[in-house]
């Protein structure tokens, strides 16, 4: 995607120069009528400045607004085309992204646009700099990212972070967003463990290209935990095994509820490590292959039964999964841990923000 696009992701801005400042201006950021001059040089390949207008950022950012005012005068020397400049140590690409969503309403609409590493460069300088409205709008995405409920989760499937998720519980974990850690363990969860260093996909690779090896245990705690517990359910609980009997009155001749087989192929959905249960329906994955020998009633009574009873049981057990490094017995605990983490968090105004701030 190029600079021009309506998101600035992370490649090259390729026939972008610097100028004879020796720096290179945002082409998105960049007002004639800008009064101040920012530039960020924490990139190995571009420094990069915007010339922004005092005001607005001053409005959005107690921060910015104290660094205005204690700004040496115009005739100290460090201007541009009669700007005073500021040097941040701020990454360029995260702050072209902060700024336009300062500049362009529009710009935040759609945060799906955006990989989890912007994400996490965006929120780092929203909490930085405390420009409150923008970590809203972030910390709301990730939440809709990764869900506290089975409703949420299965609203968002086509946004699911299944390859990004070792990045999501790393962000949880920096920024103190407990609601994300559940959710986050159980994508990672879904990961095979491999002897193989060169598995990028693997728990232990995963966590470790995001700098986040000291989770290693807690993750494969979680994983062993959910695992123990469906091949429990599976060999020994009400759900399972599955009755052999028609739910119709008077049974529908020649059936006699789900056939054995087909009986024994859902228990092995179900025991497999890398299948998303919440997501998959075992039941109309068989179909594809083999015609379950009973009739539509039983088929979609057994459809009905995990989706309206096992599977919302199972995900409410989440966070019991993630006890060991949390201590959580249930989603009540880890909502109280997302309201306890609010009141500690600096850049809550000193007057207190209403409920919808995070």
């Amino acid at each position: 995607m190029s600079w021009i696009d309506p998101v600035a992701h992370l490649e090259d801005p390729d026939g972008l120069q610097p100028n004879s400042a020796g720096f290179t201006e945002s082409p998105h950021i960049w007002f004639k009528d800008g009064t101040v001059v920012l530039i960020c040089s924490d990139h190995p390949e571009l420094i990069m400045g915007f010339r922004v207008n005092e005001s607005i950022l001053s409005l959005n950012s107690t921060i910015f607004k104290d660094m205005f005012a204690m700004k040496q005068p115009v005739d100290s020397g460090d201007t541009f085309e009669g700007c005073p400049i500021v040097h941040l140590q701020d990454d360029p690409f995260a702050m072209n992204n902060v700024l336009r969503m300062l500049y362009e309403r529009s710009y935040a609409r759609n945060l799906h646009d955006f990989t989890l590493r912007e994400i996490e460069g965006i929120l780092q300088l929203a909490t930085k700099y405390l420009i409150y409205h923008i970590r809203i709008e972030v910390v709301e995405h990730l939440e809709r990212l990764f869900p506290s409920t089975l409703l949420g989760y299965r609203m968002n499937l086509s946004h699911t972070p299944y390859d990004e998720c070792f990045l999501g519980l790393k962000i949880a974990l920096r920024f103190d967003l407990p609601a994300l850690i559940p959710c986050a363990l159980y994508l990672c969860s879904l990961h095979e463990e491999s002897e193989d260093d060169d598995e990028e996909q693997d728990i232990s690779n995963g966590l470790r290209w995001v700098d986040l090896e000291a989770q290693t245990q807690n993750v494969l705690s979680f994983r062993d935990a959910l695992r123990a517990h469906i091949a429990h359910d599976v060999r020994t609980s009400d759900w399972f095994p599955i009755e052999r009997s028609c739910v119709k009155l008077p049974a529908r001749a020649g059936c006699n509820g789900i056939d054995p087989k087909t009986a024994e192929r859902i228990r092995a959905a179900y025991l497999d490590s890398a299948v998303d249960v919440f997501v998959t329906d075992p039941l109309t994955k068989l179909r594809d292959k083999t015609e379950p020998e009973c009739c539509v009633a039983c088929f979609r009574e057994r459809q009905r039964v995990e989706e309206e009873a096992y599977k919302p049981i199972l995900w409410n057990l989440l966070p019991v999964f993630a006890q060991k490094g949390w201590g959580w017995t249930g989603w009540t605990q880890v909502e109280q841990a997302r309201r306890d983490a609010r009141k500690t968090w600096a850049y809550i105004p000193p007057d207190g923000p209403g409920d919808g701030y995070y």
